[in-house]
């Protein structure tokens, strides 16, 4: 099986990641207003421009008769969108709503051996 990743997205720094999974509340607000200004790249940016590589990833790995895994390691729910933004072109959906139903009637448990050992073969190549 092959494994390709397509990469080079990138995250959030890990003092803004932690600031963000607190709880909402004054705690939160003072610990947002105590974070340094970071530098444009350091930071996540906007993901729309690679909607059409991460398409062409998961057109060529169907046509080639395989599937696709969207994986997004800094859960920022970019893998959500990405798929998303796949389900709108292939159904031609003309709102968000739309391809959140269809994903709804077609979601899956996913078992964490397997996620483990997709993302061992991932770090292989």
């Amino acid at each position: 099986m092959e494994v390709r990743a397509v990469e080079n997205f990138n995250d959030d720094p890990d003092a803004k990641k932690k600031v963000d999974s607190m709880p909402d509340g004054p705690e939160k607000m003072a610990a947002l207003a105590a974070l340094p200004a970071f530098p444009p790249h350091d930071l996540p940016g906007d993901a729309t421009k690679e909607i059409a590589r991460v398409n062409a990833a998961i057109d060529q790995a169907r046509a080639a008769g395989g599937a696709a895994l969207v994986h997004c390691k800094g859960s920022m729910s970019r893998a959500v969108v990405f798929v998303l933004a796949y389900i709108m072109k292939e159904h031609k959906c003309t709102v968000v709503v739309e391809a959140v139903n269809i994903m709804k009637e077609h979601k899956c448990t996913v078992v964490v051996e397997a996620v483990n050992i997709m993302k061992s073969k991932w770090a292989a190549t």
